[in-house]
């Protein structure tokens, strides 16, 4: 499974990587709405975690 992180909080995306690539799922990470939303532009995600504060392009508007 194919998991799209979008995180600004450096600490708290690093734990969900780590116990996300521990389960086994592939994860990319990015830190604002709008890279998040370039990334599922070019790739096909089977889930998006998504904060609702983000920069550029906040979690409600994506």
């Amino acid at each position: 499974m194919r998991i799209l992180l979008i995180e600004d909080e450096e600490i708290l995306a690093s734990v969900l990587l780590k116990s996300l690539t521990k389960q086994h799922y592939v994860v990319d990470v990015v830190q604002d709405g709008q890279m998040g939303w370039e990334y599922t532009q070019s790739t096909n995600y089977d889930l998006l975690l998504i904060d609702v504060g983000l920069p550029k392009l906040d979690g409600i508007t994506f």
